[in-house]
């Protein structure tokens, strides 16, 4: 007897994938010019020399002082979707997929994007903020830019879901844990170590709903 499974979720990478930032914490350090230091600290953890949680905290540490959690919200909240991502989640949302944001960015930018698109599920990292909303220096980790496996095998526990129903799509080599614990695995554009790891590719965010009716076929 043949079983056939339906896809019930698909996460998504949210920096590069679903809006044109390649990375939401860059875009912060841009805008302060501590570009510099966050490449020192991003080498560190890399290199295992410094976890992601302290990565956080000397990213965060870089930044001037005080700062508002509402300066933060201004600077990431002037940003454009990626072409074809409105249209693709109302796609996945009519043939009754439920949908996620997995990113290592900050959540501030992740729950904008998950309500403008009408994302079902986000998880990504926070920033502490005291009483006054003022940054505390610390991060509120949620997901290891190295390990989101972590994150999405949690989201599908909770959920009920068998991770052979679900797909995700990245776009850069951060991305290859996810991509390799689901069910597919779709590299979004060109990066040579994510499609070696990936099961499929797109060149465009627009063509997620056709290769999820492609598959759906062979599950």
């Amino acid at each position: 007897m043949i079983i056939q499974r339906k896809i019930k979720l698909i996460a998504f990478d949210l920096d590069g994938t679903l809006v044109k930032e390649d990375s939401s914490w860059g875009k912060i350090h841009k805008h302060f010019n501590t570009v510099e230091s966050e490449r020192r600290n991003l080498k560190l953890y890399l290199m295992g020399e410094i976890s992601y949680k302290e990565f956080m905290r000397r990213d965060i540490a870089s930044w001037p002082k005080p700062l508002r959690i509402d300066d933060i919200r201004r600077i990431l909240l002037d940003y454009e979707l990626t072409e074809g991502s409105i249209e693709t989640i109302k796609e996945l949302r009519e043939m009754e997929i439920s949908t996620a944001i997995i990113s290592a960015g900050i959540d501030i930018l992740a729950e904008d994007v998950a309500k403008k698109l009408g994302i079902d599920y986000v998880i990504a990292n926070g920033l502490e903020v005291d009483e006054n909303g003022l940054l505390t220096g610390e991060g509120i980790e949620r997901v290891d830019l190295l390990r989101k496996d972590k994150a999405f095998i949690n989201l599908v526990k909770q959920l009920g879901i068998d991770l052979r129903e679900t797909v995700a799509v990245g776009d850069s080599w951060y991305d290859w844990t996810l991509l390799r614990c689901s069910g597919v695995g779709i590299a979004l554009g060109n990066d040579p170590e994510l499609l070696r790891t990936a099961d499929l590719s797109a060149n465009s965010i627009r063509e997620i709903p056709f290769i999820i009716r492609k598959i759906s076929l062979f599950l």
